[in-house]
């Protein structure tokens, strides 16, 4: 039995772990080719596991349905430093094989229950880890001085798989519209928005931010000219070439 149990879980790992690589290349903007190229795959693999998770996803017995989402990276918070996060929509159903009708999940509230999004998302982050460490775009400095050994990361990375993840999820406070229009207004949007600057003396820009840590008061920043712009160009993204 536990045998079984095991084989079960590698099996349900194995799945999570080829579905944060689809979803990582096609967030990526890179091709096919390029993405696999990078990560030492082979894009008949890639190719393979994409049709895989969609049949599943199409099947029956699971969905029955071609899902979707739309998401938005905000990269800043009111004082302009750095708060780099995604905001997720993710249906909780999706269209049938014709696009004719719209199929609700089994229970209306979510698509995923929890354990899987722990699984999904803990291999999904440590998978982009271990890319990063490999192309040494981790700064290892500091107190992660022992990291920069290869040996102390792969034990990190090793105690972190066998911790259960924990997903924070909850229904959205004003219904589905209200999180759309609150999204839509980051789809066009800048880090900061004229209105929120109160003062220029040649020297020192002065604006308005909101302090969370204080109760979320209004309060009024001043900075010196050349940090207020290395602020804002922190949010300020790199152009991707088209492929």
């Amino acid at each position: 039995m536990n045998h079984f149990v095991c084989m079960r879980e590698r099996g349900a790992e194995l799945w999570a772990k080829w579905q944060g690589l689809v979803s990582e290349q096609i967030d990526s903007g890179q091709s096919v080719a390029a993405f696999c190229r990078d990560r030492g795959l082979t894009s008949s693999q890639l190719f393979a596991w994409k049709k895989r998770l969609r049949k599943r996803t199409a099947d029956p017995q699971r969905l029955g349905a071609e899902i979707g989402l739309l998401s938005i990276l905000h990269t800043w918070s009111s004082n302009l430093l750095p708060h780099y996060h995604v905001h997720c929509v993710v249906p909780g159903g999706g269209l049938s094989a014709d696009h004719s009708r719209w199929i609700h999940t089994s229970r209306p509230m979510f698509l995923l229950p929890i354990p899987v999004l722990r699984t999904v998302f803990r291999n999904k982050f440590l998978d982009g880890l271990r890319q990063l460490y490999g192309k040494q775009r981790l700064d290892c400095r500091g107190p992660a001085a022992d990291f920069s050994d290869p040996a102390w990361f792969q034990e990190l990375t090793v105690k972190l798989s066998n911790k259960k993840w924990f997903v924070y999820a909850k229904p959205p406070f004003g219904g589905p519209a209200h999180v759309l229009r609150y999204l839509g207004r980051y789809t066009h949007r800048m880090a900061i928005s004229n209105h929120r600057l109160t003062g220029f003396d040649g020297e020192h820009v002065s604006f308005r931010w909101r302090d969370y840590a204080h109760g979320s008061k209004q309060r009024v920043m001043t900075l010196d000219a050349v940090e207020f712009l290395r602020r804002f160009f922190l949010h300020v993204l790199p152009l991707i070439p088209a492929l």
